[in-house]
């Protein structure tokens, strides 16, 4: 399931990237993302939408052991004003042939491209009509040293989407392509984001995985988190990053985390929503053995998607008892002196009552009868929500079938 795709049409995907487009022009851009974001997704991002805006653009992929200026010429088919021109920024900016923009996604040697990049900026802020230049990298790939941001270069920091909610428009996206049915999709469309946060890779790989159980979930994002080559040896790193964590949102959306978070934030081992602030990453949590912690991430979803659908059933549940029975219903064949109104009784005295009226201790409830299933089973799914536990999807489809048998 492509993700990815979905993500790209995303409000933050097209105010990032028009956030890049608009200091472009006669500037370096740096953009910088961590080791889970993949490098083709924020070219197709960028290079889309400067097409939009009808700015030509060339995209320099792997431009090797060469020196930044002779790997660009080569890449793009430039030609050089003079035989005997220096090979560097200033002449290459002259060259025929140069667009607009030039995007780089992937670098050699980092004093070179750090060289380089100064060098563009210098040129630029000298003759501001000058091409853009744009790269994206890992942190990483600067040994953790980037160029300095100034009013030559702008450095913008990857988080990703910045809402959960937006990683659940693109699980709707994505679920219309799959045509699987509204009880899966609605378990995927909050469960996903529980977890994945802003990453579009893990929301893939948990795409099939998390409507399975719990022991599944794990083994999946234990997965993906030796393919990024995170373990228990972790375990130190997380501890000291939840100590800090909170300072990360400081300085706006794409401004860079504190100096002491940066390699976790390289790896991708920090996770950023707009409802959550900045947490670690799920499956790094999850290959530290942090079990607890997953749970709870699951649970979050879970009780977004089910209370609401717990309460609509138990409201419904209550008018109809109201309509059939009259609305001393709570009290026709039970006499309590805490008894509800007739419109909010809880779940937990509707199913006590339809037991002590089953026991043959009360008038009989035919007329209701076939609401006593879904009046249990919610129930129980309520308790363990409202406990900090968490169910299974198999549960969940249970709920929504005894839904439908009883017409509500």
């Amino acid at each position: 399931m492509d993700i990815e795709s979905a993500v790209e049409s995303l409000p933050f995907a097209r105010a990032f990237c028009d956030g890049v487009a608009s200091g472009l022009r006669g500037r370096a851009t740096l953009i910088l993302i961590p080791d889970t974001v993949s490098r083709e997704m924020v070219k197709r991002l960028i290079l889309n939408r400067l097409d939009a805006l009808n700015v030509t653009a060339r995209d320099v992929f792997s431009p090797g052991d060469d020196r930044p200026p002779v790997a660009v010429a080569a890449a793009l088919g430039a030609s050089w004003r003079s035989p005997s021109a220096p090979r560097n920024a200033a002449n290459l900016m002259l060259c025929e042939g140069m667009p607009s923009v030039v995007y780089v996604h992937r670098i050699g040697r980092r004093a070179d491209w750090t060289e380089f990049i100064d060098d563009w900026a210098r040129e630029s802020r000298a003759n501001p009509a000058s091409p853009g230049l744009c790269v994206v990298a890992k942190l990483r790939d600067f040994d953790f040293a980037p160029p300095s941001e100034d009013s030559g270069v702008s450095v913008r920091w990857w988080r990703g989407a910045h809402s959960a909610l937006e990683m659940r428009l693109a699980c709707r996206a994505a679920n219309r392509e799959s045509g699987d049915d509204l009880r899966l999709s609605a378990w995927r469309e909050h469960l996903i984001p529980a977890l994945a946060a802003a990453d579009a890779q893990l929301a893939e790989r948990l795409w099939d995985r998390v409507s399975e159980p719990f022991d599944a979930v794990m083994d999946s994002l234990c997965e993906y988190a030796s393919f990024f080559g995170w373990s228990s040896d972790w375990e130190g790193a997380v501890a000291d990053a939840i100590a800090e964590i909170s300072r990360i949102d400081e300085g706006g959306a794409d401004k860079p985390p504190p100096q002491s978070l940066r390699k976790l934030w390289a790896s991708g081992g920090l996770a950023f929503t707009e409802e959550r602030g900045a947490e670690i990453h799920p499956a790094l949590v999850a290959i530290c053995g942090r079990r607890d912690e997953i749970e709870y991430m699951l649970w979050r979803g879970q009780a977004e998607l089910l209370l609401p659908i717990l309460n609509e059933i138990r409201m419904k549940i209550c008018a109809e008892l109201a309509a059939s029975f009259g609305e001393d219903w709570p009290t026709k064949w039970r006499q309590t002196n805490d008894a509800p109104n007739h419109l909010n009784a809880e779940l937990g005295f509707i199913d006590d009552l339809f037991k002590f009226v089953g026991d043959g201790r009360g008038h009989s409830l035919n007329d209701a009868r076939r609401l006593k299933p879904l009046v249990s089973l919610a129930r129980r799914l309520r308790n363990r929500i409202a406990h900090n536990e968490t169910v299974q999807f198999a549960q969940f489809r249970a709920l929504c079938d005894e839904r439908e048998k009883a017409g509500l």
